[in-house]
């Protein structure tokens, strides 16, 4: 996200965004209430549902951003983009996607990798290993809980994915020295006496 918060700087230190078009104005409001709504909710995925508002805040900001390079993406692209991070959690169909944007799935194709160096399918795998990085920090939910939430339902292959990302499990990234919330860590530990109950069980 730290890309996206390149605003001009209104005195030293100190970052502003004029947001002059109705409609990104309208949109970076209803975000940020979602954020606050989301948060303070009792959803179990609470989490995961404000970080996605809040990446979705901040994409519109960008697009509003005269130094961003986001401005400059074609709107469809655009649009592309803030859908693939709202519904994130949600299997992708390329064709809907591009109904969306008013163009061909070959056209979106494309010009999603003309503008972005990516096809639309990476862009949304690696949004959601972004989301699950936070919450691995963040949460104490179980990998695949974790999993599910970000869209994959085979754990197994979320940590394949995972893997070839961070270059690490999700297991081994929660555990790192420095990396993980109280809470997450917390979890962890929880989570690997579990696994040494059941593996003592006679049977087991």
């Amino acid at each position: 996200w730290i890309e996206w918060l390149t605003w001009p700087e209104a005195a030293p230190g100190i970052l502003r965004l004029d947001v002059a078009d109705d409609e990104a104005r309208a949109r970076i409001v209803e975000r940020f209430e979602d954020v606050l709504a989301l948060a303070r909710s009792p959803h179990r995925r609470r989490v995961a549902l404000a970080m996605s508002a809040l990446e979705q805040l901040l994409l519109w900001c960008d697009t509003a951003n005269p130094e961003s390079e986001q401005a400059r993406l074609d709107p469809r692209i655009q649009v592309a983009v803030s859908r693939l991070c709202a519904r994130a959690e949600h299997p992708l169909r390329l064709s809907a996607l591009a109904r969306a944007c008013g163009m061909s799935s070959s056209r979106l194709s494309h010009l999603f990798r003309e503008q972005l160096g990516t096809t639309p399918m990476r862009y949304l795998e690696s949004h959601r290993i972004n989301q699950a990085r936070e919450l691995l920090l963040m949460t104490g939910r179980s990998i695949g809980a974790i999993a599910a939430e970000v869209g994959f339902q085979d754990p197994v292959w979320f940590t394949r994915v995972f893997r070839r990302h961070v270059g690490m499990s999700p297991r081994e990234f929660r555990k790192r020295p420095g990396e993980a919330s109280d809470t997450g860590r917390k979890a962890l530990d929880v989570e690997e006496r579990r696994q040494a109950e059941r593996l003592k069980r006679p049977g087991s």
